[in-house]
Parts: C-alpha cells; structure tokens; sequence
C-alpha cells in the first residue's frame, strides 16, 4: 500500500470517527430544549437551519461525488443534518411556546383590566 492510500484511509477514518463524534454532541443541546422549562432565546435558529443545509448539501455531495453510493460518509452527514433539524424543531417549539405563554398573560391581563368596565370603555384592541 503506498504512502497515498495510506492517508486516503487515515482521513476517511478520521471523517468518519470525528463526524461520529459530533453527531453525539448534539443530544446535550436537544435534551436541554426538551425540558419544559427551556429557553430558545439563547440559541441562533438562523446558525443551525445554516447547518441543516450545510449537511444537507455536503452529504447531497459527496453522495454524487461516490457515484450515488451510500457509504458512510453520507450516512453520518444525513445524520448531522437531521440532528441540526431537530434542534431547530425544539428551538421553533421553545419560542412558540413561549409566544403562546405570552399572549395568554396578556389576554389574561386585558380581560382582568376590562372587567366590571362597559364595553365602551374597554380597553380591548378590537
């Protein structure tokens, strides 16, 4: 085997060990968004819905780039791909939430200001 081979080999391992690796250090960020008490506020939905087409198109890429094969450089950057899209799902989800959470306060707070008061002289948006 020559000297190129050789680090062929080296750096598609490396690829794949290190890809690997990433994909799991996606699950602390998700676990985290999951909790019912979580903030989206301190995470970038523009930063990671550029990563899900990052990988996307990486892995569209190499797939064409290996004759269409499905080897698993592929795989894992599909994988990435998806652990980026689920964390930008539990980040639409936090805010969503939270925006919901709000406008509930504040139709709470419009409705308890406007009680007792006649109609005209509510002060209601409508």
């Amino acid at each position: 085997m020559d000297l190129n081979t050789l680090y062929l080999n080296f750096l598609s391992a490396m690829f794949v060990f290190w890809n690997s690796v990433r994909i799991l250090t996606y699950v602390p960020t998700i676990l985290k968004l999951k909790r019912p008490g979580a903030s989206a506020k301190d995470y970038s939905l523009t930063t990671w819905a550029s990563w899900v087409f990052s990988n996307g198109f990486f892995a569209l890429y190499l797939w064409e780039q290996s004759q269409r094969e499905l080897n698993s450089m592929v795989i894992l950057n599909c994988g990435n791909t998806l652990m980026c899209l689920v964390t930008c799902y539990y980040i639409a989800k936090q805010r969503e939430r939270k925006r919901s959470a709000h406008t509930k306060r504040t139709r709470f707070s419009t409705a308890l200001r406007n009680a007792g008061r006649p109609f005209s002289q509510s002060t209601s948006p409508i």
